[in-house]
C-alpha cells in the first residue's frame, strides 16, 4: 500500500566489528524453547539491545566494556493471553475479589455488556477495566 512501511524484524550490518556482514533478528521465542535459545552451544549471540557497545571503526582496536551475556526471557503476557489460559474457577475467584469494589466492578461489567462482548472477550475487557 502506498505510504505504509512493512514491519521489519531484522537488520543487516557488521555488529561485532569483524568485517563480516551480520544479521540481527528480533524474535519472540516460545516458552518451551527458551533453553534452546539460551544454550551455550547455540550458533548465535544474544545481546540486550539497550546495552550494545558500538564497535570501533578500526578492526585492530579491541572492544572494551563488552556487556555481560544476556538470557532470553518470556515477555509479560497480554491480557488476552492471560484470559485465554484462565480456568472458570480462576475467573470466578477474580470476580469474587473484584466484586468487593462494587462500583468499579459494576461499571466495568456494564461497559462490557454495552459493548456486546461475550465469553473471553468480555472477560478480557472486564480484566483490563479492573486493572486500571
Amino acid at each position: 500500500m502506498p505510504g505504509t512501511t512493512p514491519k521489519t524484524n531484522f537488520v543487516v550490518g557488521d555488529f561485532n566489528g569483524d568485517g563480516s556482514e551480520d544479521l540481527a533478528v528480533v524474535v519472540k521465542p516460545n516458552e518451551t524453547k527458551l533453553a534452546e535459545v539460551n544454550s551455550e552451544m547455540a550458533n548465535w549471540i544474544l545481546e540486550d539491545p539497550k546495552k550494545i557497545v558500538l564497535p570501533s571503526s578500526s578492526l585492530a582496536v579491541p572492544i572494551s566494556n563488552k556487556p555481560a551475556p544476556v538470557r532470553a526471557e518470556m515477555a509479560q503476557q497480554s491480557t488476552a493471553d492471560k484470559v485465554k489460559t484462565m480456568t472458570k474457577e480462576q475467573w470466578a475467584k477474580l470476580r469474587a475479589e473484584w466484586k468487593k469494589d462494587k462500583a468499579k466492578f459494576t461499571a466495568c461489567n456494564d461497559k462490557s455488556k454495552a459493548d456486546k462482548l461475550k465469553g473471553r472477550k468480555r472477560w478480557a475487557a472486564i480484566y483490563d477495566c479492573m486493572m486500571q
